[in-house]
């Protein structure tokens, strides 16, 4: 039996904590696990190089409103994304609810690093964009995120 992952997103504004779905959408688990990690090393497209840092680290909220709150840019401005190694499946049936954390797109299925969460139901996203975890700690951090507020640091918890 696979023992569930969960991710901390560590804030300006505090933590919150999702369950990444790993079993329903395995490929943009992995995808966000190798950024979050550093394991396998990343190729950044800003200097070239590979990377065996976390990516998700100091990063700007380049959304909040709307309904979502998207980072994951290494810009800054919300147009820089990390090429996929391999297209990832189709999204799956499950829906942005309110917590739904999903990848971004950078084409027909294509994830780069940025991610969103919403902070409402957005049903209109469901056949556009992959969900690949649930938030389960931290709503009311989420709801103070602004576009002034950083993502600090990520890590991965197994249990």
């Amino acid at each position: 039996m696979n023992m569930e992952l969960y991710v901390h997103l560590d804030t300006t504004q505090g933590e919150m904590v999702a369950r990444l779905l790993r079993d329903e959408v395995p490929a943009v688990v992995r995808h966000f696990l190798q950024l979050a990690t550093g394991a396998p090393p990343w190729l950044h497209p800003g200097d070239g190089r590979m990377h065996s840092d976390p990516f998700y680290r100091d990063m700007p909220i380049v959304a909040a409103g709307d309904g979502i709150v998207q980072t994951g840019c290494w810009r800054g401005d919300g147009t820089g994304f990390i090429p996929p190694a391999e297209p990832y499946e189709d999204p799956p049936t499950r829906s942005h609810v309110r917590g739904a954390v999903s990848m971004a797109r950078a084409g027909f299925r294509r994830y780069g690093a940025q991610f969103f969460i919403c902070t409402m139901p957005m049903p209109h996203l469901d056949p556009l964009f992959t969900v690949f975890a649930i938030l389960t700690e931290g709503h009311d951090v989420l709801d103070r995120l602004t576009t002034a507020d950083r993502l600090i640091r990520t890590w991965v918890e197994e249990f």
